[in-house]
């Protein structure tokens, strides 16, 4: 009787196991194939939202670029007609270079000077900066060998190195222009080459050639406002 008992107990947990091992079947395809589902929606969702992302960021970049374009070209011809302005006598040099000695002499220093003011490349990125303002933009202008300290870009940060890789690309023949997002702080940034001309010469060049000498005929290698020339081409 123990073992009837006994083989009919086994008989019976084996039919329930059988029972439940055919629901737990068929409830495990149906989440196979739910979750298949699943996954294929997230698969197609997530590939059009990257899809969408690298398009939009791109789209971006375009009209960023050629908004900072039009922008900085507008600079430089604002400087390149300066220099025009500068090199055919429309300014009258010898009447605001005594007014620069003046104030010199005064201690007032030079940056509120109409010779100051006129210089081509003071001028374009006076009406840069002018025009930022309005747009919401940043305009600088980093430089290595600055003369403005301010101007100097941080060893080794972004805008170094983003100079640095503008030198190179425009030393090779490249363009004048590099765009990149600086990832750290989010932002587009966007440099553009200026170039000396003629009217650059005479604060920047070689003093043997454009420095002008004095009474005696002697230079100093100092230009109009007191700075080093730095022999540049």
């Amino acid at each position: 009787t123990v073992m009837d008992k006994g083989n009919q107990d086994q008989t019976a947990q084996a039919r329930t196991h059988s029972g439940v091992l055919a629901r737990l079947n068929n409830v495990s395809l149906t989440v196979k194939v739910v979750g298949m589902t699943m996954l294929s929606i997230a698969l197609v969702v997530t590939v059009s939202y990257v899809s969408f992302v690298v398009k939009f960021r791109g789209e971006m970049m375009s009209e960023m670029t050629e908004q900072a374009a039009a922008f900085t070209a507008v600079a430089d011809e604002a400087k390149a007609n300066a220099s025009r302005q500068m090199m055919d006598g429309s300014i009258d040099k010898e009447e605001l270079g005594a007014e620069l000695a003046e104030a010199m002499a005064s201690g007032e220093g030079y940056r509120g000077t109409r010779l100051y003011k006129s210089i081509p490349v003071v001028v374009g990125w006076t009406a840069a900066q002018n025009a930022a303002e309005r747009e919401g933009l940043t305009f600088r202008t980093p430089a290595f060998q600055a003369r403005n300290p301010e101007n100097e870009p941080e060893a080794g940060g972004f805008r170094a190195e983003l100079l640095n890789e503008l030198t190179k690309q425009v030393d090779a023949g490249g363009p004048e222009w590099i765009a990149k997002v600086n990832e750290d702080t989010n932002t587009f940034n966007y440099m553009r080459a200026i170039r000396l001309d003629d009217s650059c010469m005479s604060c920047h060049g070689d003093p043997e050639k454009f420095d002008i000498p004095d009474e005696a005929g002697n230079i100093d290698g100092l230009d109009p406002v007191g700075f080093a020339m730095e022999g540049w081409e």
